[in-house]
């Protein structure tokens, strides 16, 4: 399923079955795609591979990797184009490119800890937000995801409350 809409110039894609036709399609299109994998138990899952293969920004939680980086190098064998976003919840963030693997620590918000639903979503949303729709440099894109992700754990879990880009830009100061 289309789970948003970034501009002209991309797709972020759910991944049920159903869907895994339209990766391919954003392609011909020339749009960039960022396909949200989940939590990751198998990283040799074949019922991600289709999404893996066709990502330019692919997000996984690493809940289950607490060292995500075997699976980053896996999934840069099957893509070597892509842009890998693991997520570690308290521990931050790691990237992955052709380039290498950085970790990126949580940032720090004076906010208490409420839920921790959504917050992978909130970080892609401000990642891509920045990243894609803002062209930010890797480093600022992933803080602000980052901050998104904060501001959403200091929320209950609903769709109230999200963070809007004038108080992510005072966070981001």
């Amino acid at each position: 399923m289309l789970r948003g809409h970034i501009n002209g110039s991309g797709r972020i894609f759910n991944i049920p079955n159903w869907a895994r036709h339209l990766p391919p399609a954003a392609r011909e299109l020339g749009l960039n795609i960022a396909c949200d994998i989940q939590d990751v138990v198998d990283p040799a899952d074949p019922y991600c591979q289709d999404f893996i293969r066709y990502a330019d920004y692919l997000f996984f939680s690493a809940a289950n990797h607490p060292d995500p980086r075997p699976v980053m190098k896996y999934y840069l064998s099957i893509n070597p184009e892509v842009v890998i976003l693991a997520t570690l919840g308290a521990n931050g963030c790691a990237i992955a490119a052709t380039s290498g693997i950085k970790h990126f620590p949580a940032v720090q918000l004076d906010l208490p800890v409420v839920d921790t639903n959504g917050a992978g979503d909130a970080f892609a949303a401000g990642f891509l937000f920045s990243r894609v729709l803002e062209g930010r440099e890797l480093e600022d894109a992933v803080r602000r995801g980052q901050i998104c992700a904060r501001h959403k754990c200091a929320q209950q879990s609903s769709s109230a409350d999200m963070i809007t880009c004038e108080l992510l830009n005072h966070y981001d100061h």
